[in-house]
């Protein structure tokens, strides 16, 4: 809908998807269609998966992260947000 605002107007977009005028300027108030705050880190976690030829788990991507100056920004990282990421990419180590 956001990519179509200069096109259709916000009502008739609502109506033709069955979605509230209201609830599309309640998502577009709260950040939607924004970017993912977790993208550099995302970036960083498939770059250690692809080197370690898609064999690292969460837990082993999560030490290289939290021990590796080259990646000093992610430091403070928990494992279960590298999980969650992992998940959310559809990467797993074997």
């Amino acid at each position: 809908m956001l990519a179509k605002r200069a096109t259709y107007s916000v009502s008739m977009m609502a109506r033709v998807l069955e979605v509230s005028r209201s609830g599309f300027y309640r998502w577009l108030k709260a950040g939607g269609g924004g970017e993912d705050p977790w993208g550099p880190l995302k970036e960083a976690i498939c770059a250690i998966w692809e080197k370690s030829d898609r064999r690292f788990g969460f837990r082993k991507v999560w030490a290289k992260l939290t021990g590796d100056p080259q990646y000093a920004e992610f430091a403070g990282t928990t494992r279960y947000r590298v999980r969650k990421c992992m998940v959310e990419l559809g990467i797993c180590g074997i």
